[in-house]
């Protein structure tokens, strides 16, 4: 009995995680995620998978792959960290309702090897970014993200670099801290080719 609910405690985390996952993508504001499809899963997978409901953790180690409709992880640990619902007063409520009972994430900490993906549409045509970094930080409360131990972000042909990277998501303000390093295409340089009839 105590088994069937671990699983379905761990199946509302994932489910709550893909939802995480998606909103918090490691990049800012490009591609609209209105038209996401929430019945479809996210999908973590590992070799090794440590429930620890009684610490509000979960621990994912070796191999660590997270597939979801727009973001593919890849790293050697993860760790999400959960909280009581009652404990975020100042957190807005989850789909209109209140904060009552249960878990929700409040840090996602990757490890080892970190790679993010993320596909998403501009202008029709299909985008990648990638983050690569020794270690990935996101913070949901004060929606952070912080990529340190080697950071790069790319996007297209432009690189980002630096000792550490912070991006809040809701400003989309980035802060490259240590010697700070970017890489920009003759392409982003150039000026957009004006409207005609103007």
């Amino acid at each position: 009995m105590k088994t069937k609910i671990l699983l379905l405690a761990f199946a509302i985390l994932l489910a709550t995680a893909g939802d995480i996952f998606a909103q918090g993508s490691l990049f800012g504001g490009s591609g609209e995620r209105g038209d996401r499809d929430k019945s479809k899963p996210t999908e973590i997978t590992s070799d090794t998978m440590d429930i620890q409901s009684a610490q509000n953790m979960a621990v994912f180690t070796g191999n660590v792959i997270v597939k979801d409709q727009e973001l593919t992880i890849t790293c050697d640990k993860m760790t999400i960290f959960l909280e009581d619902k009652a404990k975020s007063d100042d957190a807005p409520p989850e789909n209109g309702q209140g904060s009552k009972g249960g878990k929700k994430i409040s840090r996602i900490l990757c490890e080892g090897n970190v790679v993010i993906t993320r596909k998403y549409k501009d202008d029709d045509k299909d985008k990648e970014q990638q983050g690569k970094a020794g270690q990935a930080e996101y913070d949901l409360k004060e929606q952070k993200i912080t990529l340190s131990d080697n950071p790069v972000l790319n996007q297209d042909n432009d690189q980002v670099a630096g000792d550490q990277i912070i991006m809040y998501r809701e400003s989309e303000r980035v802060i490259i801290k240590g010697r700070g390093k970017l890489n920009i295409s003759p392409d982003t340089l150039q000026s957009p080719e004006p409207e005609s009839g103007k």
